[in-house]
C-alpha cells in the first residue's frame, strides 16, 4: 500500500552499489527503516536531520518498508553548510536513534524534534546546544531530574534528583557543571562558561541518559562533539 508521511532523516547504510537502507523518524510511524532502491544516486535531500516528505510502500508482514521518494520539506542551509552545526546534527541523530523505539508512532515527538531541528538551523548561539537539546529531550521523554525552585549543590544521577543534602552516592556530582545544568533547566541564560565546565556538563548528562535509558550508545558522535566544541 502506497503511503506518504513527513520524516526526519536519521541514518543511511549502503546496501548495494545503488541502494541504501535509510532510517527516518516519521510523523505517522515513528522510527522506521526503509529500503531505498537507487537511493545512492537520488538522496540529495538526505542530510542529517533533513525534514522530508517520503513516499513508500509497506507490507504488513515486513518491518522494512520500500522508500520510493524523499523530497525536502523545509530548507536547512545552516545545518548543511555550517560544519559545527552538521556535527551537532549527527550527534542529535544518534541520540534520537537511541531514545525512540522502532515503529512507535508519536506525533508530539515528531513535532518536538522538528522544532529542535529548526531551532538549531536558526540559532546563532550553538556552543551549548548539545547540552540544551539533551535537557529538553529529558523533559519531553519523562526522565528529567527532579529539582525544587532553587539551585542545589548536588546532582544524584541514579536517583534523578538535585539536592542540597549531601549523602553517600557513587553517582553524586557537584561543582560548577551542576549549577550550569540547573541554569539551563530553569531557562536562565548562562554567563561565560569555560571549556572544562561545558565538558563536565555534557559528560554528566550522557551518564544520566545511560542510567535511565535501556540503550544509549553514542560514542562516535559524542567524541566528535567534544573535539569540536569542548576541547
Amino acid at each position: 500500500m502506497k503511503q506518504t508521511t513527513k520524516g526526519i532523516f536519521i541514518q543511511r547504510i549502503n546496501y548495494s552499489e545503488s541502494s541504501l537502507i535509510v532510517i527516518l523518524y516519521t510523523e505517522l510511524f515513528g522510527l522506521q527503516s526503509f529500503l531505498f532502491q537507487g537511493g545512492r544516486k537520488k538522496s540529495q535531500a538526505l542530510h542529517p536531520l533533513s525534514l522530508v516528505e517520503c513516499t513508500f510502500y509497506k507490507r504488513p508482514d515486513s518491518e522494512l518498508a520500500k522508500l520510493t521518494e524523499a523530497s525536502s520539506l523545509y530548507p536547512l542551509p545552516e545545518i548543511i553548510d555550517n560544519p559545527i552545526k552538521s556535527a551537532i546534527a549527527f550527534f542529535m541523530c544518534d541520540v534520537i536513534k537511541n531514545c525512540f523505539q522502532q515503529g512507535s508512532p508519536e506525533t508530539k515527538a515528531f513535532e518536538f524534534l522538528e522544532a529542535q531541528i529548526k531551532l538549531l538551523n536558526n540559532t546563532t548561539k550553538y556552543t551549548l546546544f548539545p547540552i540544551e537539546f539533551l535537557i529538553r529531550l529529558s523533559q519531553f521523554i519523562g526522565i528529567s531530574p527532579f529539582s525544587g525552585n532553587e539551585k542545589m549543590s548536588y546532582f544524584y544521577l541514579e536517583e534523578g534528583e538535585f539536592s542540597n543534602e549531601m549523602r553517600y552516592s557513587l553517582t553524586r556530582e557537584e561543582g560548577q557543571h551542576v549549577y550550569l545544568l540547573q541554569e539551563i533547566y530553569f531557562l536562565e541564560n548562562p554567563t561565560s562558561v569555560n571549556l572544562s565546565t561545558r565538558r563536565k556538563t555534557l559528560d554528566t548528562l550522557i551518564n544520566y541518559f545511560q542510567m535511565h535509558m535501556p540503550v544509549f550508545k553514542i560514542q562516535q558522535s559524542l567524541e566528535i562533539i567534544k573535539a569540536i566544541l569542548y576541547d
